[in-house]
């Protein structure tokens, strides 16, 4: 591994160097208070710098330790780059939150509501019911475009509503539960 290096073109080394010590790489970043993110994020920039260092790297020494003590600078590199962007990030003002019409929050809710009657629809009433009462197709246009008979079209818009009505109804009783 040491003969030709890293640097002068033995990528199968670097490969065998991360398989063989990526692990211990992230167990020391998360060890030393990283996310799991950002241990994998350092995980790799570890061995970019010792791809770019290999040079530095003493003959007849043991990997291991180098590649952790490498580990360990991009670590400590990491968290100070990390404590910077907080420090400038308490120097920046919180915006004021935005102002929203009152009628903007109803209509919010609204979609919200809707968003989850239509996740809960199976495809085919879903289809139905996004294509003619979202998209504003009529049945005729509905049935082309799902390859169906216009009588299954009816069928499911009316299966589709009879839900809204108990998911409507539902909703109603848990906002009464609440109040």
């Amino acid at each position: 591994m040491v003969g030709r290096g890293v640097n002068n073109g033995d990528d199968k080394a670097l490969a065998r160097m991360f398989r063989e010590h990526s692990d211990a790489v992230w167990r020391l970043a998360r060890a030393l208070g990283l996310s799991d993110a950002a241990a994998e994020d350092v995980t790799q920039e570890t061995f970019l710098v010792v791809q770019r260092r290999w040079e530095s790297f003493a003959t007849g020494s043991s990997v291991r330790p180098w590649i952790l003590g490498v580990a360990r600078n991009v670590v400590r590199h990491h968290q100070r780059a990390a404590s910077r962007r907080r420090a400038r990030m308490r120097v920046v003002p919180e915006p004021p939150a935005p102002e929203v019409p009152s009628g903007e929050v109803e209509r919010r809710q609204a979609a919200e509501l809707m968003q989850r009657f239509i996740g809960q629809l199976d495809e085919k009433k879903r289809e139905v019911f996004v294509l003619g009462f979202v998209e504003q197709l009529t049945p005729a246009e509905i049935a082309a475009v799902l390859n169906i008979k216009r009588a299954t079209v009816y069928t499911r818009a009316r299966a589709a509503e009879a839900e809204l009505a108990r998911f409507a109804a539902r909703v109603r009783l848990l906002d009464t539960e609440v109040r």
